[in-house]
């Protein structure tokens, strides 16, 4: 009684009697409200019927009465009501809300309701553009629909009343990505943080746009940028330290991920991306002391596996890596995987072939190929096994083992070019360049680009170049084609058609890093270019971060630009990385002559002689003036 004579006191009633039909329907509209506020649902929900029913033509009472039905689950109810007040008033601003907000509720069972609020939510969109919320609503259809350019028109339209919406940003960066407009999502996160430079996930979405470009130092940059809400955010330090490793600077990213480890010291993954770094760095017993911590963690990691094994074979610890992946070959077998568990023998068989210990490879490979029954798999066991044999003075057993295989092109290609090879191996190449004839008598992509890659492979340029020329005919957008052929022009003293070829390739395959290494150190070796020339590199290695040969020809473009004291730094981390090599220690022999650090000049001439290799005659000249010069020993 208390609460009807509050209502009737706000209702400006004299006395119930004397009310109208009329004045009783805002009277128990009042008087829902004041129920439902109070919690008592069932009679609020009477109250709001008995509304309706004394005014059914007016749409407030039923909008009122929808949206507590709404709000309490009862969704047909609501419908019932809003469907009722949009035959009233279809054009009315708060019924087309409501209606359209009721059946995208119901619109989650009913694909009819779902088109109905889109209807409304189009009509809301022209009639009151202000309406974000709305739009938002509209937007999010198209989203569920694939319409995606529809979606980021709604999505332009409602950033056009509310341009610092960081949620409407964010929706426009999503449909512009699914309708594959990567450059115009970029351009919409940066006019966001124009606007809110404090938009984190803006800024750390951009850094992921620009990553899948490749701009890894772009995205380094829009990392660094996020740290001002978080300077300490692991996460954040992790990805930062990724970008600058994959940019090629190591010795930032390193500092970065050990930024990381210091908040979160047993994160795996920053772990593994310390032990890359690491690893590209040439600190190969830091990575491998990493890598044998994280392998006890999960020792059925194959990639895990593979990456210890590589760093033990850059220390020459062949057996160590031999026996990490034997182990994890075990172990993945146990847990009922063979084919992971056969890679890993693969794996090692090829680790046993750079350690030319071509009878574990023959070892190894003779029970895979038992079981491998065909196909791509067979020919890659099959090949490696003929050049073990071949190695082992059984190349007669490799030639009838390959003569024996039946496949069909393109892999009888492959076989046939082996078979090239282990006749050039077994010094019958008369022979050997007949069966190279009969692939290119073929006059196909594989058969031509086999046999050039024979050719190139016993250092035959000549030979290659018209094969090479003839496939580019086939393929001209073939970059890898292109580059044997650059490479075959340079290695035959036509260095104006080689630099023409790799500018060519470069042309449509910008990142492709063995051109870049390669044009790059040839103009370095020539000092012409030489700016251009240290680009191209800086571009490889940031590519390819723990490439030796990258490095050394960073190191060498710096030399020749007289920045000894970068073209050191670079030139030590290929040694590190490269290991033996007769041309990288005749770099770093002349870059420290230049330092004045002329015993170690000495050193690295002799390592380099030690070799045999094809610079030895020009490093025995430097050696000799070092001795009679500056009397070194």
């Amino acid at each position: 009684m208390r609460r009807l004579c509050l209502v009737l006191a706000l209702l400006g009633l004299t006395g119930l009697a004397s009310a109208t039909v009329a004045s009783e329907a805002p009277y128990y509209l009042a008087l829902g409200k004041i129920q439902a506020d109070e919690g008592s649902l069932g009679e609020a929900l009477e109250s709001f019927a008995r509304a309706v029913a004394l005014a059914p033509e007016d749409i407030y009472i039923r909008l009122e009465f929808a949206a507590l039905l709404l709000r309490s689950g009862r969704i047909e109810q609501a419908t019932e009501q809003v469907n009722a007040a949009w035959g009233l008033a279809p054009h009315d601003l708060d019924v087309l809300r409501l209606y359209s907000q009721v059946h995208l509720r119901l619109g989650e069972r009913q694909e009819e309701s779902l088109a109905r609020a889109k209807e409304a939510l189009e009509q809301l969109r022209h009639r009151d553009p202000g309406d974000v919320k709305s739009a938002v609503s509209l937007g999010q259809i198209y989203l569920g629909e694939s319409e995606y350019g529809q979606a980021a028109e709604v999505f332009r339209q409602a950033l056009g009343v509310r341009p610092d919406h960081r949620g409407v940003h964010s929706l426009l960066v999503e449909a512009l990505l699914r309708s594959g407009q990567a450059a115009e999502a970029e351009s919409a996160l940066r006019d966001v943080l124009a606007i809110d430079p404090e938009f984190t996930r803006a800024r750390l979405k951009l850094a992921d746009l620009q990553s899948e470009r490749g701009k890894h130092l772009e995205a380094a940059e829009s990392l660094e940028r996020a740290f001002t809400s978080n300077p300490t955010d692991p996460e954040i330090l992790s990805r930062l330290g990724l970008e600058l490793y994959r940019a090629g600077e190591l010795e930032r990213a390193l500092a970065a991920v050990e930024g990381a480890l210091e908040q979160e010291p047993t994160d795996f993954g920053a772990l593994y991306l310390k032990a890359l770094i690491s690893t590209a760095l040439g600190r190969h017993q830091d990575a491998a002391d990493l890598l044998r911590g994280l392998r006890d963690r999960r020792p059925e990691s194959l990639d895990l596996a593979l990456l210890l094994a590589r760093v033990l074979e850059h220390q020459e610890q062949i057996s160590e890596a031999a026996e990490v992946l034997d182990t994890v070959a075990e172990r993945l077998r146990q847990d009922g995987d063979p084919a992971r568990a056969d890679r890993a023998s693969f794996e090692m068989a090829a680790l046993l072939s750079r350690a030319e210990n071509w009878s574990g490879v023959a070892e190894r490979l003779e029970p895979l190929l038992l079981r491998a029954d065909g196909g791509e798999e067979r020919i890659e066991l099959l090949l490696l096994y003929a050049e073990a044999l071949a190695r082992l003075d059984r190349g007669g057993e490799a030639l009838a083992l390959l003569e024996q295989e039946r496949v069909a092109a393109p892999l009888a290609f492959r076989v046939t070019a082996k078979r090239a090879e282990i006749l050039f191996a077994l010094e019958r190449p008369a022979e050997a360049q007949a069966t190279l004839q009969d692939l290119e008598a073929l006059d196909e992509l594989d058969s031509l680009s086999l046999a050039a890659e024979v050719y190139q492979r016993y250092e035959r340029y000549s030979e290659a170049i018209p094969v090479l020329e003839r496939a580019l005919e086939l393929r001209p957008e073939s970059v890898q084609l292109r580059f044997w052929l650059g490479a075959a022009f340079e290695r035959t003293g036509q260095q104006e058609a080689a630099t023409r070829h790799f500018e060519e390739l470069l042309e449509i395959e910008p990142e492709f890093a063995p051109a870049l290494n390669y044009l790059g150190y040839m103009w370095a070796e020539g000092g012409q270019n030489l700016e251009r020339a240290l680009e191209l590199v800086r571009q490889a290695v940031a590519l390819d971060p723990d490439n030796g040969a990258y490095a050394d020809s960073l190191g060498w473009a710096h030399f020749q630009l007289g920045n000894y004291d970068k073209a050191r730094d670079h030139l030590e981390r290929a040694v590190k990385l490269v290991g033996e090599d007769a041309v990288v220690f005749e770099h770093l022999g002349d870059l420290y002559v230049i330092l004045g650090r002329l015993e170690e000049a000495g050193n690295y001439y002799r390592r380099a002689l030690a070799l045999e290799a094809g610079n030895a005659e020009q490093v025995l000249r430097k050696l000799e003036r070092l001795r009679e010069d500056l009397r070194i020993e």
